[in-house]
């Protein structure tokens, strides 16, 4: 009986992972959404394995990764992303609860010249005022 007890116990402190990380394009430009006191950063990435296309929709909630990619994730631009899946459901129009996936976005790394430019030019306007 206590050899059953220790192995149940084990799996109670195992480590769990939930980790996703995606390199692709933005399909649309971002979107806020929510409310004021729960905003959220939508945008969906194109990825791309052979012929094959697959849509994954990104969620920003944390502050400043969220002005990050309400101001900087456009159409088309390439980008890697860090977060976790979460399973949940949405209400249709007719009142159906229809299950969805998406990724709680922990990390973006703006991979096309023209958006990393113009954030590192954003970030190098802001040190001057802050200096001035």
């Amino acid at each position: 009986m206590l050899a059953i007890r220790t192995f149940i116990r084990g799996i109670s402190s195992e480590k769990c992972l939930n980790r996703v990380t995606l390199i692709g394009r933005v399909g649309a430009d971002s979107q806020l959404k929510g409310t004021l006191e729960h905003p959220v950063v939508l945008f969906n990435v194109a990825t791309n394995s052979g012929a094959k296309t697959d849509w994954h929709r990104i969620s920003v909630f944390k502050p400043g990764l969220r002005q990050i990619a309400e101001d900087y994730v456009k159409s088309g631009t390439r980008l890697l992303v860090e977060g976790k899946l979460s399973y949940g459901h949405i209400i249709d129009s007719k009142g159906n609860a229809v299950p969805t996936t998406s990724i709680i976005a922990e990390d973006i790394i703006l991979l096309s010249r023209s958006a990393a430019s113009n954030l590192a030019n954003s970030s190098d306007e802001t040190s001057a005022e802050a200096t001035a």
